[in-house]
């Protein structure tokens, strides 16, 4: 057979493939919600707006129907935006990607039925070639595989922003919180200390109890350090990139020194630092730890306290490594 005759087969094998699924493709949305419902009576589908999907879906079987006659490297814009709209319905209701996986491989066997009739004998014509029908079989599941990518994506896409939307309002909290309560917290904690030193032959009673009350303020300050590290962990999420390692510790340092001031604590950087990168979170979210818990625990009978960063570059093999100390 010529190609030129070959392909023409081919085109008419595809056409009569796609034309019935662009002709049922009300009806099979229809049966692909039933079969929804039937299966998953325990979670929220009752709240489905099956209209939301009839909406939906069988513009999704149209373009895969397109695709069928005629593969492209790329999706359409318009089908992008009607399985955005999907995986938004779904992961609304809580359900979990592998869960409208399972869903779409439902949709593909319902498929399975109209491409298998359409390709051993569809209008009359004869049976197709073996070769061509199991061409045609490949593009279709092809398709719905572009479908099920496209769907894993926006839907990560989507858990991302709302990530990141969610960080962003915790880690406003935690400045908010911290910033509320330090001011507050540090002119008890000073009222408590001129109480302690004015006590001298006071009652036993008495000082006990300025001590009991020095310690809770002070465990308090711990969480609020605790709540200022969360606060740098939320922020520190949304830097996935990597940076230079100058960037990461400098900005940390301007985060924290006012908060360690309160503390009585110096927080400095010593040294040079190398031209490297790192990769931004890992780094932040460690620092912000030791710095904290540095403050934190300082020796409050000492005159001078502090913490102390040095950043230094080595060469371990073909790779360079950043060396960070906190002292």
């Amino acid at each position: 057979m010529s190609d030129s005759r070959e392909e023409s087969l081919l085109g008419r094998l595809a056409d009569r493939v796609a034309t019935p699924i662009e002709d049922s493709r009300d009806a099979c949305a229809d049966d692909w919600i039933d079969s929804l419902s039937s299966r998953v009576r325990t979670r929220t589908i009752q709240k489905l707006s099956r209209q939301a999907l009839r909406d939906h879906i069988p513009h999704v079987l149209s373009a895969l129907a397109r695709y069928i006659r005629t593969p492209v490297a790329s999706v359409e814009s318009a089908m992008l935006d009607h399985l955005r709209t999907h995986a938004r319905i779904r992961r609304n209701q809580g359900y979990d990607v592998q869960e409208i996986l399972a869903e779409f491989d439902g949709l593909a066997h319902l498929l399975d039925r109209c491409l298998l009739a359409a390709i051993e004998n569809g209008d009359g014509e004869e049976p197709a070639p073996t070769a061509m029908g199991a061409r045609i079989y490949a593009r279709a599941a092809t398709g719905m595989r572009l479908i099920a990518f496209v769907t894993i994506g926006i839907y990560r896409q989507e858990e991302d922003e709302w990530q990141r939307t969610l960080s962003g309002q915790l880690e406003d909290f935690s400045r908010v919180i911290a910033h509320e309560l330090s001011t507050p917290l540090n002119s008890l904690l000073v009222s408590v200390n001129l109480l302690e030193r004015e006590t001298g032959d006071a009652p036993t009673r008495s000082v006990e109890l300025l001590r009991s009350m020095r310690a809770s303020l002070e465990r308090v300050q711990g969480i609020l350090a605790d709540i200022r590290t969360l606060s740098l962990a939320e922020s520190a999420r949304a830097e996935q990139e990597t940076i230079e390692v100058r960037t990461v510790v400098e900005s940390l340092l301007a985060e924290m020194r006012p908060w360690a001031r309160e503390q009585g604590v110096d927080v400095g950087l010593e040294g040079d630092v190398p031209s490297l990168l790192v990769e931004a979170t890992p780094l932040r979210l460690a620092l912000a730890n030791l710095v904290s818990n540095g403050v934190k625990y300082s020796d409050r009978d000492k005159d001078r306290r502090w913490v102390k960063l040095r950043v230094e570059g080595k060469r371990h093999g073909s790779q360079d490594e950043v060396v960070v100390t906190v002292e």
